[in-house]
């Protein structure tokens, strides 16, 4: 069970759709909610050397403090849009402000998350033009699982059909037993399974799998669908689309080794722009 929820909500529009999913989601699950969200602190040094070239210091140092102003107004925004989604949907709530440089932002949010049993992430986080790898750092560093929401589309909260890819693995067992609470608000769960994409006959098949979940008041259906040559992960995708899945739970295959992260190809290919949310578990 979900007792409390953790949602990045960043801000501007994705701050809409992180938080109206967020509030279903916590609805759904009968949880608590905690929001964050970033005031940035930031220097745009292409703006300070222009300013400094054509003008004078003084107008860098204004420059500075309406991207400060405004960086803060936006927070605002995005807290106050938080709260009014969870009331509507009588969710109890708190948000969280903080204030740091956006190289910061992932340890914040990972920091956070491990206090939590679910945490909500955008797919893209993009601050001064530049991304941030909010989803590797909380997904290697908090040990929690991760709900990663598409940022280009509005996505509703539907968690009454999911889509499990499954490969026997560790990666993937771990996404499956992390996503259980949620499995039993569905009316209808699909194991899948790619077969032919790599070696499965010594690992535990979708049917004792499906054996399991009944353990845990879960009915689950198996599926094989044969690798098409295609990349995995746009294949699981494209099923579960095509299934009409609310949600997909797969395990996230990668490794952290002194703050390097590299994701496998399936979790790659899936985080590259993922059409519906994608439970992630490492």
């Amino acid at each position: 069970m979900y007792r409390e929820v953790l949602v990045y909500t960043s801000t501007g529009d994705t701050a809409r759709r992180m938080s109206e999913y967020a509030a279903a989601f916590a609805s759904t699950l009968k949880a608590r909610l905690t929001g964050i969200v970033v005031d940035v602190d930031f220097v745009d040094y292409s703006t300070i050397e222009s300013a400094i070239t054509e003008s004078q210091k003084a107008s860098a140092v204004e420059i500075l403090l309406k991207q400060r102003s405004q960086s803060h107004e936006a927070a605002l925004r995005a807290g106050s849009l938080f709260e009014e989604k969870a009331r509507q949907r009588g969710v109890l709530c708190d948000m969280h402000y903080k204030t740091c440089v956006s190289g910061e932002i992932p340890d914040v949010v990972t920091e956070m998350a491990r206090l939590y049993d679910c945490a909500l992430v955008p797919s893209v986080e993009e601050v001064g033009g530049f991304k941030v790898p909010i989803i590797e750092e909380v997904l290697f560093g908090s040990g929690r699982p991760l709900i990663v929401l598409p940022t280009d589309h509005d996505v509703a909260c539907s968690l009454g059909y999911v889509v499990v890819a499954w490969d026997g693995s560790r990666p993937a067992t771990r996404a499956i037993h992390d996503a259980l609470p949620i499995m039993r608000e569905a009316t209808a769960v699909d194991i899948l399974t790619i077969t032919e994409e790599k070696p499965l006959d010594r690992l535990p098949s979708g049917h004792d799998l499906v054996h399991h979940l009944k353990a845990h008041d879960i009915s689950a259906t198996y599926d094989e669908v044969q690798f098409s040559g295609k990349p995995v992960g746009e294949q699981i995708m494209r099923e579960a689309l095509h299934r009409g899945a609310g949600l997909l739970v797969m395990g996230a295959y990668g490794h952290s080794r002194v703050r390097q992260i590299v994701f496998g190809g399936a979790t790659r290919t899936i985080l590259k722009g993922p059409h519906l949310p994608v439970l992630l578990s490492y």
